[in-house]
């Protein structure tokens, strides 16, 4: 009580009530005016750093110098005229505030300008309803830039979380991806690219054994501010974390949980720091999908495996990440893969029988190495079932379907996949084979447009434009789209098939110099059977094609699919050995 005593005489409460209101005021009309004259955010924030220092610098000058009698005297003057004790005590008081007001300091600095807090909400019955959303990508507010895998691990676990959630569309992690950093466009702007209602924005901090997730809700049509909130969980919670943020971003926007949602949302498992970080590492690497980046995404995903044997998504990223490295064969050959990515596959839905991720793994695994297409089927369904915003299933999904000659419903699930993942140029991609097969061509180019668009440097797009003109006998024009395709840093295949469209062209010496360019470029002396057979297709050598593609299918090749359809192959349909190659029934 003394101590207080001595604030008020000293007019401490006086002074530091008036600072507060100063300072309040003065952030309102420095607000207004930045925000009419267009000014960076960084110069508000300058504002509030330096009223908050100035607050212990004017609290700390009130409590040294009193007014008395005689005026404004030192506190020092003041001593002189009291007794030992009340000295000490006088200065213990000090002491005692120094220390309160860097707390206060210390918390308001952390608040307010580290991490300033969300604009106040707006009621929502204003607005027409939310029912479909983006998560734009969380910045990384930690101290250390090297957490920025981990920003972009919780936002894919948000997105994923909102995804599940059947009742809302939510666009893939892929197309939000672009917006990343401060020059994004306005959130109109999002809204109309991404064709949705509203956008999730915020920051991710992580300090020790503490994350923290701030999340704003905007509604993207209005560019207005609807709720925002901080969750603050341990390491080990993160999942709990995710899963109590989704729920209440689907109440504030009045979507209604199942009762399987619900539970789920609020009953998720604790998780191993450790594993879970490995995890989202090489969830991180998977993301960026060439060979230097499959191999660190496989190793950091079976670090977490061996961390914590019982974390079904790591299992789940693996097997991706396998079949991934078998289809291009440049790090692992086609066999070295298969049994790998079925392990992890199976184990992954062991593990959690109800995730639509561990199922398309599996799902994939049975379409691409054992050709299993009715079973692949099944299990698409299925997880399209348990979520139906998972646009890689619907993607994926729709390759199968065009392998067994459903080519409408794989244009359907050609274009859901492009509804939640707009800005992926790989969906656009995929998406190019049903409609050419069909005769088409015009919508498959189109397609292939799309892609081109949204990355010009992926090497996909010219061969995705050489493959079209091969299904209409177009061979010679297709020869540039294959040359250019390679000059893209392209996976060895892209070699098979510009191999194929020199020789088919006439063009047998460059035929043969892209065959011995493969041998060249060999994986431990092992050259994919399937690029030397198609390249011996196109030079017109049928036994030696023949041979080669049955290699390529004791070997495990993912081209199957191809071989079923595609029109390159039909020379060889009225072989009986090739007829043996086909996934019987299709």
């Amino acid at each position: 009580m003394q101590f207080f005593k001595e604030l008020q005489r000293r007019n401490v409460f006086r002074v530091t009530i008036g600072y507060v209101v100063s300072c309040w005021l003065l952030a309102q009309v420095a607000d207004l005016v930045l925000d009419a004259i267009g000014a960076p955010a960084w110069v508000m924030q300058a504002i509030l750093l330096i009223l908050v220092l100035g607050f212990p610098v004017v609290v700390f000058f009130s409590w040294a110098y009193e007014v008395t009698p005689e005026g404004i005297k030192r506190e020092s003057e003041v001593d002189r005229s009291q007794s030992t004790t009340q000295v000490t005590a006088r200065k213990l008081d000090r002491a005692i505030t120094f220390v309160l007001l860097i707390a206060l300091a210390y918390f308001a600095f952390d608040k307010f300008v580290l991490e300033p807090p969300p604009p106040e909400a707006v009621s929502l019955e204003t607005f027409q309803p939310i029912r479909s959303i983006a998560v734009l990508p969380l910045d990384n507010y930690s101290a250390d830039p090297g957490q920025e895998y981990f920003a972009e691990g919780m936002t894919d676990e948000l997105t994923a979380e909102l995804a599940s959630i059947s009742r809302l569309k939510v666009i893939s992690r892929g197309s939000a991806t672009q917006f990343k950093g401060d020059q994004r466009p306005s959130s109109p702007e999002i809204a109309e690219l991404l064709n949705v209602d509203a956008i999730i924005e915020g920051s991710v901090r992580r300090e020790g054994d503490r994350v923290r997730i701030t999340a704003q809700l905007i509604d993207a049509r209005e560019d207005r501010h609807l709720w925002a909130k901080t969750f603050d969980r341990k390491s080990s919670d993160v999942l709990a974390l995710q899963g109590a943020l989704a729920t209440e971003i689907a109440h504030e926007i009045d979507v209604q949980l199942t009762p399987d949602e619900a539970v789920r949302l609020t009953s998720a498992p604790s998780v191993v720091p450790e594993a879970y970080d490995a995890y989202l590492r090489g969830r991180f690497f998977f993301n960026r999908p060439n060979d230097e980046n499959l191999s660190k995404a496989i190793i950091q995903f079976e670090q977490a495996i061996e961390i914590d044997p019982t974390f079904a998504p790591a299992y789940s990223g693996l097997s991706d990440a396998y079949l991934w490295a078998g289809y291009n064969e440049s790090i692992y050959t086609a066999t070295e893969g298969r049994e790998k990515a079925r392990i992890a596959a199976e184990q992954a839905v062991a593990l959690k029988p109800d995730s639509a991720e561990a199922i398309t793994s599996l799902a994939v695994f049975k379409c691409f190495y054992e050709y299993d297409w009715a079973g692949s089927e099944a299990l698409f369904r299925k997880a399209i079932t348990l979520n139906d915003n998972y646009a890689y299933a619907h993607d994926q999904f729709a390759l199968l379907l065009t392998f067994m000659g459903r080519y409408d419903e794989s244009i359907a699930q050609s274009q859901r996949a492009a509804e939640l993942d707009p800005l992926s140029p790989q969906v656009f991609i995929d998406a190019i084979f049903a409609p050419a097969l069909q005769g088409n061509y015009a919508d498959s180019r189109q397609q292939v447009a799309r892609a081109e668009y949204l990355d010009p440097t992926y090497f996909f797009v010219p061969w995705g434009l050489g493959w079209i003109d091969l299904q209409q006998g177009k061979v010679a024009e297709a020869v540039p789209y294959f040359e250019t395709a390679k000059s893209m840093e392209a996976p060895n295949f892209v070699l098979g098939w510009l191999g194929y469209a020199y020789g088919a062209s006439g063009d047998r010496e460059n035929a043969q110099k892209m065959i011995d360019e493969l041998k060249d470029k060999s994986l431990n002396g092992y050259v994919s059977p399937f690029n030397l057979a198609i390249v011996h297709l196109g030079m017109g050598d049928t036994e030696k094609a023949l041979s080669y593609l049955e290699q390529a299918r004791a070997m495990d090749t993912q081209w199957v699919g191809w071989m079923q359809r595609d029109w390159i192959f039909d020379p060889l349909r009225a072989e009986p050995r090739f007829q043996t190659l086909l996934v019987p029934g299709f």
